[in-house]
Order: structure tokens, then sequence, then C-alpha cells
């Protein structure tokens, strides 16, 4: 092989690793309006082939339950375009729920629902999974339960701002932390999660 096709297959190489690395990033500092006080997204990560959500909740209440679906149900996690509400894409995955740290769903798939007791100051989180977002879609509706959008007990995130890589503002790993420390004092009065604690 010669030094000039060497060249050309190193550069296409890096050329290569690069837009891979372009296309997977982290928005550590999600813009949205909220719905209710008492959950959040930690973040969004954007992957070369999909756009995971990741949120947190904390109940409230001495007493309750709490609910995640299934990617079949009609209650199911969906992203609705913003500046085209015909456009309403559905959520392929819940995966990894937590619940006080205690690793609860690694995939919940297409099975119906699951349902937890909930005690106030329980802090559930989860990872929901979107197949790679249309670059076309700038704002969105995050909504459990298309037919929902009125409800108080379903969870809810709307006009959220989907970034490019280039955007100025995905804030930081250390801004996080600092965010949901802040929220699960507001909330429960102190931070809870070990893994919070921990960094």
């Amino acid at each position: 092989m010669t030094m000039s096709r060497i060249h050309f297959f190193l550069i296409l190489y890096f050329c290569i690793l690069f837009q891979t690395f372009a296309q997977n990033y982290i928005d550590y500092k999600p813009k949205y309006n909220k719905f209710a006080r008492n959950y959040i997204l930690d973040k969004i990560e954007y992957t070369d082939t999909e756009t995971i959500f990741c949120f947190r909740y904390i109940a409230e209440f001495g007493y309750g339950l709490v609910t995640f679906f299934g990617n079949k149900h009609p209650e199911r996690w969906c992203i609705q375009n913003a500046d085209n509400l015909k456009e309403v894409l559905y959520h392929i995955d819940v995966r990894n729920i937590y619940k006080n740290d205690k690793l609860m769903v690694v995939s919940l798939g297409s099975s119906d629902e699951v349902t937890y007791d909930t005690n106030q100051g329980d802090v559930f989180t989860c990872e929901i999974h979107f197949k790679k977002l249309p670059e076309g879609m700038k704002k969105v509706h995050l909504w459990e339960g298309l037919y929902q959008q009125s409800s108080q007990r379903h969870f809810h995130i709307v006009n959220l701002k989907l970034k490019t890589s280039g955007d100025p503002d995905l804030g930081t790993f250390k801004y996080m932390i600092a965010r949901l420390k802040k929220f699960e004092t507001l909330i429960i009065g102190k931070v809870k999660s070990k893994w919070l604690l921990s960094n």
C-alpha cells in the first residue's frame, strides 16, 4: 500500500471518528416549561441512533402509587413537535427504573406497565428512549399519554428545546449535579440519592 493510500485511509478514519463524536453529546441543562414541581429532566443524551431523556420524580405525599408504561400502552410517553402538532413519535423503551437507588427494571419494553407504592420522599429515576429525533425538530412536548395532556396525574414536559452539539448552553456535568442536589433539597429537605452525594 502506498503512502498516499495510507494517508487517505487515515484521513477517512479520523473524519468518521469525528463525525461519530459530534453525533454523541449530552445536554446537562435542559430548557423547558415545568408542568409540576416534583419531577425534572436530569439530562438529555443525544446519540447517533437515539434521543434519551433522563427523568427524576420525587413522591410528595405520605402514600401513593407511580406507574411506568410500556411502549404499547395507550398512555406511553410520546414526543410531539411543538411546531407541527400532527407529528408525534412514541418511545421505544423505558430503561433503568430506579426507586431510592435500587434498580427495579432494566428494560420495560413492550410490557404493559409497572406500578410501585410510594411514600413521601421516594426518588424514582428512569431513562425514556426514543429513536433519534429528526433534525428538523427544534421544540417539543414530552407527554405521558398524548390524550392526557391536562392530567395532573401524568408526567409532562412542555416546550422542551432540542439542542445541537454546537449549542453554547449544553451545561456541564458539574452544573447538573448542583441542579439535582438543589431539586432534591427543595422537595425533600435534603439530598437523598447516594449517587448525588458521591459527586
